[in-house]
């Protein structure tokens, strides 16, 4: 009897081998089907980084909700009549700072700054929910009378956050993933994000306990979680390939085109673009304006203008090189997404030209025939290092454009 319940004692002991594949199991509800084959290369790193944000994101959530209940009186009150005054303040931060992000997405949605830079707005909305929750934990170092208005205000960016980490959500996921599987890998994020969001809720709560519920404990905890959340945030975008362009991406191709006659892939450019939101991108703005006004292109009047129309007859935008050293182009209103990418080619090439001492007509005029001989080679080269230069995903430009009958 003995040997018999040894016997079945011993055989409901996992080996490490059995472990590792329930593990194994387990992990494979949080993926998508037919992974790895069926989503990017980068992205179990892309979601592993995003658990670690996701983690510590909740677990300052936590510190930050303790201590604005306690701040507005929801908490921490036996009388009655303040705990309705602050459950009443409560609903009113809500209410108000859901109607800023509502505000917030309506003036957002008549641009197209989501789509083509969804790193940098993930990167902004992420910002703006620790801030948010920064102005939470510091709310009871706040004057009672400012400490609806702060909550208020501290709703709103958070509300903001959450609306542009959600719009910026979608272009990252249809990157990572490679068999038409966009809800799949939608679906799956949405599991991972609960399963951190649980941990780090776990995790804030044991943080609480342990720093006694003392509000500058939870300043310095919070600012060490947020670190966290930033920095794991920044790695997981790092692994994110957008293979359409936008004015700094098509820029880093180029300029590294134009000195090494070679295109980047958008795994190259991915670990090369800068995205963190108080970061300038790169030095463009300071000599290439995309959209200006016929006056600003043609200081000249319109003699010049017709002289820049005849220097490049054929193609889909303006371009000229004026005396304060800006290179100036606009695009017409038929341009498509090859016009698009040449504009920016001829552009980054009239540059690298205009240390001549030359008129800037005449170097639009030497610049246009050079770009007409190189531009079929860079061409050939994008699409064989699979960047998508259509229309409907290439975004350089963030003014109007000019008319093609009026201008003839």
């Amino acid at each position: 009897m003995k040997r018999e319940l040894d016997l079945q004692t011993s055989s409901t002991k996992w080996t490490p081998k059995e472990l590792s594949k329930t593990g194994f199991e387990l992990i494979q509800h949080f993926l998508p089907a037919q992974f790895p084959a069926s989503v990017a290369p980068g992205y179990a790193q892309f979601c592993g980084f995003c658990f670690l944000a996701s983690v510590s994101g909740s677990a300052g959530m936590v510190l930050s909700t303790q201590t604005l209940l306690l701040a507005i009186g929801v908490v921490g009150n036996a009388h009655s009549a303040s705990v309705m005054a602050g459950a009443l303040n409560w609903v009113l931060k809500d209410g108000i700072g859901q109607l800023g992000g509502v505000i917030f997405a309506s003036r957002m949605g008549e641009t197209r700054r989501f789509d083509a830079n969804p790193k940098k707005w993930r990167m902004m909305g992420a910002l703006c929910l620790d801030s948010a929750s920064l102005l939470d934990i510091l709310s009871p170092f706040a004057p009672s009378a400012v400490v609806l208005p702060l909550a208020c205000f501290a709703n709103a960016l958070k509300n903001i956050g959450y609306l542009t980490v959600g719009a910026s959500r979608a272009a990252l996921h249809q990157a990572l993933t490679r068999a038409g599987n966009l809800g799949d890998v939608t679906a799956k994020a949405g599991s991972q994000s609960i399963a951190a969001g649980l941990l780090g809720t776990g995790v804030g709560i044991g943080l609480s306990a342990a720093m006694g519920h003392d509000a500058g404990n939870f300043v310095l905890g919070f600012c060490g979680l947020s670190l966290i959340h930033q920095l794991c945030n920044f790695a997981a975008l790092q692994h994110v390939d957008l293979h359409h362009f936008n004015r700094h991406r098509l820029y880093l191709v180029l300029d590294h085109y134009l000195r090494h006659g070679k295109v980047l892939s958008p795994r190259e450019i991915a670990t090369k673009e800068s995205f963190f939101p108080l970061l300038r991108e790169d030095d463009t703005a300071s000599w290439l304006s995309i959209g200006s006004a016929l006056t600003a292109i043609s200081p000249g009047g319109p003699n010049e203008l017709t002289q820049l129309l005849k220097a490049c007859p054929d193609e889909s935008y303006i371009i000229n090189c004026t005396n304060d050293g800006k290179i100036h182009v606009v695009f017409l209103q038929d341009a498509q997404g090859e016009d698009l990418v040449k504009g920016m080619f001829h552009a980054c090439f009239l540059r690298k030209k205009t240390g001549l001492s030359i008129d800037g007509v005449e170097a639009v005029v030497a610049t246009h025939e050079e770009t007409k001989v190189r531009f079929p080679h860079f061409l050939e080269e994008l699409n064989r290092q699979a960047w998508n230069i259509s229309t409907n995903v290439t975004n350089i430009e963030s003014s109007s454009r000019a008319v093609r009958f009026i201008l003839n």
